[in-house]
């Protein structure tokens, strides 16, 4: 339990895209998907994110494979021979 407090801090948002390799948008994308944690009201106009909760999504990634769709690959052109 002790381990765990020591990571009870937040983050804000600069702070978590340096953890995660997503823009501003993607992050509060994939967390109106469900797809990311969610941030914590700290005031009237900041929100921050439990530092655990996102070292725990980080970990979950990286030993699964992630649900994302492989884009489609575009037709070959074929040349005409004249």
């Amino acid at each position: 339990m002790i381990a765990e407090q020591s990571n009870l801090s937040f983050l804000r948002l600069p702070a978590v895209q340096k953890k995660v390799p997503y823009s501003k948008s993607s992050i509060y994308t994939m967390v109106a998907a469900g797809q990311f944690p969610a941030p914590h009201r700290l005031g009237a106009r900041a929100v921050g994110w439990l530092e655990h909760e996102v070292d725990s999504w980080i970990e979950d990634r990286a030993t699964t494979e992630p649900d994302i769709p492989k884009a489609p690959r575009p037709p070959l052109r074929t040349t005409r021979s004249k």
